[in-house]
């Protein structure tokens, strides 16, 4: 893990192309602090380099660190929009503390199937999530829905962020889960931020969610969010899916403006603007590498070979655990971090959070030592390895459904393939 608290110096305008337009019709709004922030990177690299093996457990990595501090700063409130709870029991326990603290607890969760607020395992993707409802009472727990009420098939509220007393917010890759924060089995990045404008931002969001029921594609129209400059120079653009239009205004702009590096960690990228974007910053002479999850570049939709075709370097992970960050870093200055993947479902239908941070080298630094620190286990990997094979670290023996095929392990075909197999 790679943790920071950073203060950015400088300030250079960034104003390339004509997808400046879009940086130009968001209002600023400025803050006198500095941006101040602890990045929390997850620990992969003893799972990747075959020091760590095994079946994946609870507990308590470094990466939950962030989490425990905000929980630790709730004292009045904490507004919580997470895909769900998988064990980590010590995260359950500190909810269970601050409830009889009297700290008003809220949250919105994906539900996939079933009945709204029908809180039965099988439900949810993550089965501990019905545990929320215990602990908080249905009544602060909202499951997302349509405008009829019911489960939305297609869409999912996949937001990972937390706040806390107006002023503090947690936000990432990150999910609640085990293979993310307890055994840190997945690559994430996440951050705890201090900053109440940023924060009550996404308290709004929250709000249209958890009071108005608003998900999805039912959202309310609302203004474009401020970009927030601060004292440091640091330059902070909020983008919500699905109104806030995320790729077009956030995402391309980002790669167009790159000049000499663009370093990518993506579960899934199969957004075709953004395919054709990056190929154009090679062509221009930008030297772009993207990790790719291994699910995602053995799916039908999955751009890896496009991508190798236009000149991006492209490596597949063989860790066992996901690639799950949604993350970029340009020029050693600039990163985007959020809960969105890459694609026209993430864009245009999830509930989802983007976080475009301009002008922070040092927050962009520590998150490209954290990208080359996983790009390098890869170096000697010469084929994509499936999600769940012999070939993929661990992956047969971690007790995960890495495929998602309803086959875990040993049972998992393939885990008894040879690797040519698993080459093709």
């Amino acid at each position: 893990m790679i943790k920071l608290i950073g203060f950015a110096v400088g300030y250079c305008t960034w104003m390339l192309g004509s997808s400046n337009l879009f940086a130009a019709a968001r209002e600023l709004s400025a803050s006198k602090a500095p941006f101040s922030f602890t990045l929390y990177t997850t620990n992969v690299l003893p799972w990747a380099l075959k020091q760590r093996v095994g079946i994946v457990q609870d507990g308590e990595g470094l990466a939950s660190q962030g989490v425990k501090k905000i929980l630790q700063y709730a004292t009045q409130s904490l507004n919580m929009a997470i895909y769900g709870v998988q064990k980590e029991s010590w995260f359950l326990s500190h909810l269970k503390d601050l409830k009889q603290r009297k700290v008003r607890l809220q949250a919105v969760v994906d539900q996939d199937r079933g009945i709204v607020g029908e809180w039965k395992p099988e439900n949810f993707t993550y089965k501990d999530t019905v545990l929320l409802k215990e602990i908080l009472t249905a009544r602060r727990v909202v499951p997302d829905q349509g405008q009829d009420g019911q489960v939305r098939a297609g869409t999912i509220m996949h937001n990972k962020f937390l706040t806390a007393d107006y002023r503090w917010l947690w936000t990432g890759s990150t999910n609640v889960t085990h293979t993310c924060l307890g055994s840190e089995y997945n690559a994430n990045a996440s951050m705890l931020i201090d900053s109440p404008e940023l924060a009550a931002i996404y308290n709004r969001e929250f709000a249209q969610m958890f009071e108005g029921l608003h998900f999805s594609i039912f959202k309310e129209e609302v203004e474009t969010e401020p970009t927030i400059r601060y004292g440091d120079g640091t330059e902070v653009s909020v983008y919500f899916s699905p109104k806030g239009q995320a790729i077009e205004s956030g995402v391309l702009p980002f790669i167009e403006q790159a000049q000499k590096t663009i370093d990518i960690g993506m579960f899934y990228l199969t957004h075709q603007a953004v395919v054709e974007a990056l190929g154009l910053a090679v062509e221009r002479g930008v030297r772009v590498r993207m990790i790719s999850d291994a699910v995602a570049a053995a799916h039908p939709s999955s751009k890896v070979k496009e991508l190798r075709n236009l000149g991006v370097q492209v490596r597949v992970e063989n860790w066992g655990g996901k690639m799950h960050m949604k993350s970029a870093i340009a020029d050693h200055k600039h990163v985007i971090m959020g809960s969105m993947n890459w694609t026209e479902a993430g864009n245009r239908k999830n509930d989802e959070n983007t976080l475009v941070i301009r002008n922070n080298d040092r927050l962009a630094r520590q998150m490209a030592a954290y990208f080359e620190s996983l790009w390098t286990t890869l170096e000697r990997v010469t084929y994509d390895a499936r999600a769940e094979s012999l070939y993929s670290i661990n992956s047969c023996y971690d007790g995960v459904d890495n495929d998602h095929d309803g086959q875990v392990d040993a049972k998992d075909s393939g885990c008894k393939l040879a690797r040519q197999d698993d080459k093709d």
